[in-house]
């Protein structure tokens, strides 16, 4: 397994290809990942989440399942969500670390997952990513617990009204602005559209639909490749400006 751990683990977050991430690579990470919240940060509890990567169910099914029997409370948002919103997610359960099952903007065989410590705390290398490593590494295990329970969550209300009126502009109200937008089939498709339709200003979207096999090419904005169908609609409409999200719609 040493091999799959120099694979798995990067700088910032857990990526991989989907076909190396078996059901035994999960589970030996999520006993490595509840071993370290229970023993060092001394914490029951956690916020689960994912993007809309095809791997994305099964992969939060499983963890669900997982962090419920080693005992945790697990706060689940069982749809597809952006990263924005998985933070957002965990700092209204600031006390839980958290999950977040995703690989960004990578190709789409890729899947991941984001983490953080208590009051969204990020989890990185060249500190609790290394020691999560280590107890990957060193097969450390959790006991199998029955006070474990599965609570579902949604915020996305909450947090698009927050966000508007932290950025001043739930008063917004100028229809001629031209806006495209898009989702490049990422998931901030489910919560984007419903702040800027408080707006009132023209939007026409592309790839709005979340897919994770992302017809367009692999979800990530400054690839040329993956954008042609957005620049064909800006030589077409003159809009304003244009937005792009990548997979996880986190940039």
């Amino acid at each position: 397994m040493s091999d799959i751990a120099e694979q798995l683990f990067h700088a910032f977050d857990i990526r991989i290809d989907s076909s190396l991430f078996t059901t035994e690579v999960a589970t030996r990470l999520a006993h490595a990942e509840a071993y370290y919240f229970l023993n060092d940060l001394k914490v029951n509890s956690i916020v689960l989440a994912r993007d809309a990567r095809e791997s994305g169910s099964s992969n939060l099914e499983l963890l669900s399942s997982l962090f419920s029997s080693f005992g945790f409370t697990v706060y689940l948002n069982p749809n597809p969500i952006s990263t924005c919103l998985f933070y957002y997610s965990a700092m209204e359960k600031r006390e839980s670390a958290g999950i977040m099952i995703g690989a960004s903007h990578n190709p789409k065989s890729y899947t991941g997952q984001k983490l953080v410590a208590p009051y969204c705390t990020p989890i990185a290398k060249d500190g609790a990513l290394d020691i999560i490593e280590g107890y990957f590494k060193d097969e450390r295990k959790v006991d199998i617990s029955d006070k474990g329970k599965i609570i579902f969550i949604d915020y996305k209300n909450q947090y698009l009204k927050e966000s508007l009126e932290y950025l001043g502009l739930s008063q917004v109200k100028e229809e001629k602005l031209s806006l495209l937008v898009d989702f490049l089939s990422g998931s901030a498709s489910n919560e984007i559209p419903y702040a800027l339709e408080k707006l009132k200003i023209n939007v026409s979207y592309l790839n709005f639909i979340p897919n994770g096999s992302f017809p367009s090419g692999n979800p990530n904005p400054i690839i040329s490749s993956s954008t042609v169908k957005t620049r064909e609609a800006l030589k077409q409409v003159s809009y304003d400006f244009a937005l792009l999200y990548d997979g996880d719609g986190d940039r």
